[in-house]
């Protein structure tokens, strides 16, 4: 993880994006087994935050609540956090996209996101 990241999350996922950059999606797992986590790689397998695909990590889950934010905001925001733990206490599994230039990183283009800006968000539910 990086320095910049908020203790609260329990992985950062960096995906590729087809134009040659990146964002960043941190998840919070109702139940988290830190020994069997392989999924700090950098890749999009197959919708790897939906929990249906990872029960070995979400055995009790209700499901997995992605959560977007707003400008100028990331998943460290007190808001994205409260956010996550409501769910969680629900008993919801949390992906946070953090839009591109919001995670603490500096991205490798200088594309940034901006209001209507939805690729990453297409690419990480294709």
């Amino acid at each position: 993880l990086q320095s910049e990241e908020c203790d609260y999350w329990d992985v950062r996922r960096r995906i590729s994006t087809p134009d040659g950059d990146f964002f960043h999606v941190d998840m919070k797992y109702r139940h988290f087994d830190q020994s069997n986590d392989s999924n700090n790689d950098d890749d999009k397998n197959d919708m790897w935050w939906r929990s249906t695909t990872t029960p070995e990590k979400n055995q009790n889950s209700a499901g997995t609540v992605l959560i977007l934010h707003g400008l100028e905001s990331n998943s460290n925001s007190t808001l994205s956090v409260e956010m996550a733990q409501a769910y969680v206490g629900a008993g919801f599994d949390v992906a946070f996209l953090n839009f591109r230039g919001c995670s603490g990183v500096p991205n490798d283009s200088l594309n940034f996101y901006h209001l209507g800006f939805n690729d990453d968000l297409i690419y990480l539910l294709d």
